[in-house]
């Protein structure tokens, strides 16, 4: 949400499968705010809650790989690419191939941190 309008501009969520000890990410962001490190920031947070909190030892997450900024926000959280699903979801009334990314608690490339600066504009 944005402080100065009180709009929404995106939507994050995170399905926590106990038994398994994981969890999803996905998301979505308005295409004008893209960019601006809101979704990586909170995906700190995510990662953050999931292993620091809720004691999950992997997170996951896929992307249509037609939206390649996506999978930026996938590296840059230190997710590593494990594959790709062909034609698995309808996007639009088309069939759309997912790059299925993941990181687990003990292989972090770089420890979940936030910056000093949150980019949520709250």
């Amino acid at each position: 949400m944005l402080k100065e309008s009180n709009k929404m501009i995106g939507t994050i969520e995170f399905r926590v499968d106990e038994y398994n000890k994981s969890g999803e990410l996905g998301y979505t962001l308005c295409r004008h705010f893209w960019g601006r490190g809101y979704m990586t920031e909170a995906g700190k947070l995510i990662l953050n809650l999931a292993f620091n909190t809720l004691g999950l030892d992997r997170v996951f997450a896929e992307y249509d790989v037609r939206n390649s900024a996506s999978g930026k926000v996938l590296s840059r959280l230190g997710m590593t690419y494990e594959g790709t699903h062909r034609r698995n979801h309808v996007v639009k009334g088309v069939l759309t191939d997912s790059a299925h990314y993941s990181i687990y608690k003990r292989y972090k490339k770089t420890p979940v941190t936030l910056s000093r600066r949150p980019a949520f504009p709250y």
